[in-house]
């Protein structure tokens, strides 16, 4: 068993609260998967050798830390740690999904390309994403949670953290908050030039009625140099869904992108 190197636990309860035990008896894994593992109080995860870990926390951790140099990819699933501490400075790919830890510690993600998350609130968020301009690739989607209050993340105020972008995909949640941030802000402020590099842009539009100004504002900004893709959930009103194409192809007879459906 010392030298395993690739491990999967599913739906246990370890008497291990921080990890300590596994750390030791398993020094050797490359791959490790942890999904709904239980009994974890300050989990810290020391692997020199990790090069990827899918880790689905079920409880309430306090803290929740990773500290694997060779790490590349990591998809980590937990609600509110009161901090979230990542030391994989060799990390490529992030599929992160999280509340709003209070704290949040990190090293330099030099080699990150993508990034994939789901989040609600910016409290911590945006120290993560410091140093991040070799990513190039990015799906952002806010959560449905129940809260609100100032901290609510804004893509204007996290697209920053990415200044070279050449791909976004917006899901539902992330549309609105971007179409109420720019209802809220008029659409006469100075957006990040990011949109006007970008190579593909994808939007996931939720059920409720468009503004299609917001739309309107995005397209203008990406037309024609980038490859643009609007999709419209499948329940949503087949009416309502051709009002919106006919007003953007109207306004923008040069639009060449694709009207698409997604499901939930």
């Amino acid at each position: 068993m010392l030298n395993l190197t690739n491990l999967r636990l599913e739906f246990i309860r370890l008497d291990d609260e921080d990890l300590e035990k596994f750390n030791g008896c398993f020094p050797f894994l490359q791959v490790v998967k942890l999904i709904g593992v239980g009994g974890l109080r300050k989990p810290k995860i020391v692997l020199s050798q990790l090069r990827a870990c899918h880790w689905t926390v079920s409880n309430f951790p306090l803290s929740l830390s990773i500290y694997a140099p060779r790490l590349i990819e990591l998809k980590l699933e937990c609600v509110e740690p009161k901090s979230l501490i990542l030391e994989t400075p060799s990390l490529s790919q992030l599929d992160l999904k999280i509340k709003k830890p209070e704290l949040v510690e990190a090293a330099s993600f030099l080699c990150l390309k993508m990034v994939r998350m789901e989040i609600s609130h910016l409290r911590g968020i945006t120290e993560l994403f410091q140093r991040c301009e070799a990513v190039t690739k990015l799906e952002f989607e806010v959560c449905n949670f129940s809260e609100k209050d100032d901290k609510l993340i804004t893509l204007l105020e996290i697209f920053g953290a990415f200044p070279n972008l050449d791909d976004l995909e917006l899901g539902p949640g992330a549309w609105t908050d971007l179409e109420s941030s720019l209802l809220r802000r008029g659409f006469g402020f100075e957006i990040p030039c990011q949109w006007i590099n970008l190579k593909k842009l994808t939007l996931k539009l939720p059920t409720a009625d468009l503004d299609v100004r917001s739309l309107s504002f995005v397209l203008k900004l990406c037309i024609p140099s980038c490859e643009i893709s609007v999709l419209f959930i499948r329940d949503s009103p087949g009416i309502s869904n051709s009002k919106v194409i006919a007003t953007c192809t109207t306004r923008f007879p040069k639009f060449n992108g694709k009207w698409g459906i997604w499901e939930d």
